[in-house]
């Protein structure tokens, strides 16, 4: 019963599991997923203190197959790629407003830049004109 309700989430997975011939009957897709949803509800959780024999299988599988270098390599990655989100997410929430103003400033200034550039690709900036930026175009 509970591998059934682990299969079908959607009419889709109702649909191949029909044309694999798993599922037989007259009951529409979305009927099937609504009596498979709340029959899943109505199954309690039981938590046990020892380890069942699937349990570890699955955990010695998942040693062996983990502890292979590029398994090893692969993780650390990952461990390192989730520390980094949490790290930006920490940064980003605490300086959101200043970003914010940062880049509105950058591209104020930018704009400047190019408009100072377009000029004087087009009228030419004599060298011994004194500007505010005497070492940015040189």
């Amino acid at each position: 019963m509970g591998l059934m309700c682990g299969l079908i989430m959607n009419k889709g997975d109702v649909n191949y599991l029909k044309s694999q011939k798993v599922i037989t009957g007259d009951m529409r897709a979305d009927e099937v997923v609504k009596l498979f949803t709340a029959m899943s509800q109505s199954i309690p959780v039981v938590k046990t203190e020892e380890k069942s024999k699937l349990r570890e299988v699955i955990d010695e599988i998942n040693e062996v197959y983990e502890s292979g270098i590029w398994m090893k390599i692969y993780l650390l990655l990952k461990k390192l790629a989730r520390w980094l989100l949490v790290v930006l997410k920490a940064i980003g929430s605490f300086v959101e407003s200043s970003w914010k103003i940062v880049a509105f400033m950058v591209s104020i200034v930018t704009v400047f830049v190019l408009t100072y550039q377009a000029y004087c690709d087009s009228f030419g900036c004599d060298k011994k004109t004194v500007t505010l930026l005497p070492y940015v175009f040189s």
